[in-house]
């Protein structure tokens, strides 16, 4: 469990690194502690998993192999120093997701379960100073295989009362 976890989180981090690719800002994750460089960017955050399915288990070889379809949900919100950009951001992003970018994300592994991405006005004041933030909920799709060594059983020992027996 904990290494398909890990698996969880290196796609999360993955896709991140694909949307940071598409524009000229920064895409930081939402738990990091990290400071932007600039004033305009973006947070990526993960939120729960709606949907895990497994799909099928195959056996080749000694190995047999788990394919699980993960649902997932991730919000991106845009920050900016002016209201117009925040908003720009957040349209642009939807706009790479569904139409211009949506083969790089396929290409990648990932899949949008979702096209109905709604942009919110999401400002709010921090410390007397407004920030504008603009931003959206969406839902992506991967895909996990998970595998595990299938040793076949050589032999097995029957012990009934004092006696054994192989089989």
């Amino acid at each position: 469990m904990r290494n398909e976890l890990v698996k969880m989180v290196n796609k999360n981090e993955v896709l991140r690194k694909l949307l940071a690719s598409w524009v000229d800002y920064q895409v930081i994750r939402g738990n990091s502690s990290s400071i932007p460089d600039e004033p305009d960017f973006a947070v990526f955050r993960s939120l729960p998993a709606e949907t895990v399915t497994t799909n099928d288990i195959r056996v080749i070889e000694d190995k047999e192999y788990s394919s699980r379809l993960i649902m997932g949900a991730f919000q991106l919100d845009f920050y900016s120093d002016s209201q117009v950009k925040a908003e720009e951001m957040a349209h642009g992003m939807v706009e790479k997701i569904i139409f211009s970018k949506r083969n790089d994300l396929v290409r990648a592994g990932f899949g949008v379960s979702d096209y109905q991405i709604e942009v919110d006005d999401r400002t709010f004041i921090e410390n007397s100073e407004f920030i504008y933030r603009y931003g959206f909920d969406v839902k992506i799709n991967y895909r996990i295989i998970t595998e595990r060594e299938n040793t076949p059983i050589e032999h097995i020992d029957i012990t009934i009362g004092d006696e054994n027996k192989e089989i």
